[in-house]
């Protein structure tokens, strides 16, 4: 079983030498404040890693194609930074990956891309919240495509993290430091050989499709 919030808070509570034995947080006391701190180096440690790390890519979607329809709508929740993965999937010659193009390199290479059709080679994005093909698909099918799990903080004792257990002892640390701070300690440090070897780690795990 991956560790908790209150396991990860109560392991700070030790490491700042504050009572660990409690198991709900509370205003009464500092626990709310760990958790706090927890969530930050929580989201410090996901703003630095590799948005295609396999981990974070848990959310996937899938657009259905319709013969001579260029525009499709993304998912709401599904922002253009955060899409990492399509893949195009043919009903007759199995899976082929679509290539990302901006639309103003589509427009100056392809100018016939509002009337072209074929089966698509490329998504673009057109606007905020639509995706197009190109060419125009001339046959149903389907596109499948991932994007990043939004972070959110942790505010219940059984909630978890979506890292390894391994690198919650960045977030400890990291955290830790943040108490430190808030506290006036001038010789507080971060926790930045950690997340080094973490970064290291996480790279070795990112698959290199199109290498």
């Amino acid at each position: 079983m991956p560790d908790t919030l209150l396991q990860v808070v109560q392991r700070l509570a030790r490491k700042v030498r504050i009572d660990s034995s409690f198991s709900s947080f509370s205003e009464s006391d500092e626990t709310l404040d760990l958790v706090g701190y927890v969530n930050d180096a929580y989201q410090d440690l996901i703003d630095a890693l590799p948005n295609d790390l396999p981990m974070l890519l848990n959310t996937s979607k899938s657009i259905t194609l319709s013969n001579g329809t260029r525009l499709y709508s993304l998912d709401i929740n599904a922002h253009q930074w955060s899409l990492l993965q399509w893949s195009f999937t043919d009903i007759s010659n199995g899976v082929t990956p679509l290539a990302l193009i901006s639309l103003e390199q589509l427009q100056t290479i392809y100018p016939g891309y509002t009337t072209d059709t074929g089966k698509p080679n490329f998504v673009y994005y057109e606007g905020v919240e639509q995706v197009g093909f190109y060419p125009i698909p001339n046959r149903d099918g389907l596109v499948t495509y991932k994007f990043t799990q939004a972070f959110s903080r942790l505010l219940n004792p059984g909630d978890t993290f979506m890292v390894p257990d391994a690198w919650l002892r960045y977030i400890e640390d990291q955290a830790k430091y943040y108490y430190e701070l808030a506290k006036g300690f001038t010789e507080a440090m971060p926790a930045n050989e950690r997340l080094m070897g973490i970064l290291a780690e996480a790279e070795l795990m990112i698959p290199h499709y199109f290498s």
